[in-house]
């Protein structure tokens, strides 16, 4: 199985997840024709991906072959380019609202159709592909029906807020959910807001999840239709169950703004790419990191190939992911990650001298447990311990400042020069030749 990435230079890549290496580049740098849409041809007979360039432009590529074909210019696909399954069909859409319909050799005259301006993103439907949403910016969601050229669903905002000011509302993706017919759908807004619609029942959401201070940039939903995945401008990629709206959890790791999340559609893994220059591939269910590549540029991108379903080698009984360079984390460096508890196990304890031909039933009384306390420098009792270090005795005052030794119920007395900072103020003896007390 490949993870296909695309970047704002305008390569594409590919990673073998089962052998955990690179393929590729294919094109030629170019951030002019960076890419901004990829998709999977359907039905075809060899894996080619259809590219739609930042300068109007559609373009064909055999990665198998490495052929590249230019196949129309003047095609606006910010918005969305999405072949249509079993239908010679391929759906295009830029900002400026106008989806246009051409077949898959964009040799015949589009048909357009024209919904709304500052259009964000464009989705096809999975039970109808005839259905196409279109999220955009202060118009909410609207679906559109291809054959009869006319809208068939139009979203309504929530109600005014407690000062009768309209919410404010910018969508900037949509998915159907699979399972639900078409009718429902989630969108991910630039208020850091995730809303469910169900067309069948209202036109306003059924259900809005209110998330951190930051926009939404992308989302998926998985294969079940239960959970929704989604990723914000610093990072933060979360799971959000569509039946509750809880957060499920994060999927940690991602140091830059995501600019898409796919699923696989057979497995349970989903791919992140964004502006940290990492393709990431985590398991749904456990949220874990399994495979992560360094691509060098900003990713626009990110799609899994329709083959390896069976792909038993990605996820490997010890869970190690890749570096930057394509190999498995702990290959080629001797598996420190993988061994550091072990090695911390099988360490030995340090002892001293004294007690390195000691008996086994004699170890256990010379092992000592260090005492942590907060010390002043040049305190009287920390002087003192250090002149009683000198002859191996402390008082029981200055025992948290003693070196490690046995400690005894009664300790022998030492001399101390300072009386008030010792427990022994009714008796000690003073050093320095200094007359000696007597209580």
């Amino acid at each position: 199985m490949r993870l296909y990435s695309a970047d704002d230079n305008g390569l594409v890549k590919a990673a073998a997840l089962e052998k955990a290496q690179l393929l590729g580049p294919w094109r030629v740098q170019d951030r002019k024709r960076a890419v901004l849409r990829m998709a999977l041809l359907p039905d075809s007979e060899d894996e080619e991906l259809l590219l739609g360039l930042a300068d109007d432009s559609v373009e064909r590529l055999n990665p198998a072959t490495g052929d590249i074909v230019s196949l129309a210019t003047g095609v606006p696909t910010a918005a969305g380019l999405e072949p249509v399954p079993s239908v010679d069909r391929v759906v295009c859409c830029g900002t400026d609202g106008i989806v246009r319909c051409y077949s898959r050799s964009f040799d015949t005259d589009p048909t357009e159709l024209k919904t709304t301006a500052t259009v964000n993103r464009v989705r096809l439907g999975i039970s109808n592909p005839h259905l196409v949403a279109v999220a955009a910016k202060q118009a909410g969601v609207r679906i559109w029906d291809l054959n009869e050229s006319k809208s068939v669903f139009k979203s309504k905002n929530l109600p005014n807020d407690m000062l009768n000011l309209p919410i404010p509302i910018c969508d900037n993706d949509v998915q159907f959910i699979p399972g639900s017919g078409d009718n429902r759908f989630v969108t991910g807004t630039a208020h850091h807001e995730v809303r469910i619609y169900d067309r069948s029942a209202k036109p306003r959401p059924v259900m809005n999840i209110t998330l951190d201070d930051l926009p939404i940039t992308c989302l998926a939903v998985t294969p079940d239709g239960r959970t929704v995945i989604t990723g914000d401008t610093v990072g933060t990629m979360k799971a959000l169950d569509l039946r509750t709206g809880a957060v499920l959890g994060k999927y940690k790791g991602i140091k830059g703004a995501c600019r898409d999340i796919v699923c696989h559609p057979t497995l349970p893994f989903v791919a992140q790419g964004g502006l940290d220059r990492f393709a990431r591939v985590y398991d749904i269910r456990t949220r874990k990191l399994v495979h992560q590549f360094y691509l060098k540029q900003r990713i626009n991108r990110v799609l899994f190939s329709p083959e390896g379903q069976q792909a038993t080698a990605l996820v490997t009984g010890d869970g190690k992911a890749a570096d930057g360079d394509g190999t498995a984390a702990g290959e080629g460096n001797g598996g420190e990650e993988e061994n550091v508890d072990e090695l911390w196990e099988e360490m030995a304890l340090a002892q001293d001298n004294d007690d390195a031909n000691a008996a086994p039933g004699e170890l256990s009384q010379m092992v000592y447990k260090p005492v942590t306390v907060r010390k002043r420098a040049g305190s009287g009792r920390q002087k003192c311990a250090e002149r009683a270090e000198t002859r191996n005795t402390y008082h029981s005052s200055c025992i948290s400042f003693a070196p490690k030794v046995p400690r005894t119920t009664n300790p022998p007395r030492s001399c101390c020069t300072s009386p008030a900072h010792c427990s022994l103020k009714a008796s000690y003896v003073a050093c320095a030749g200094a007359k000696r007390v007597v209580a």
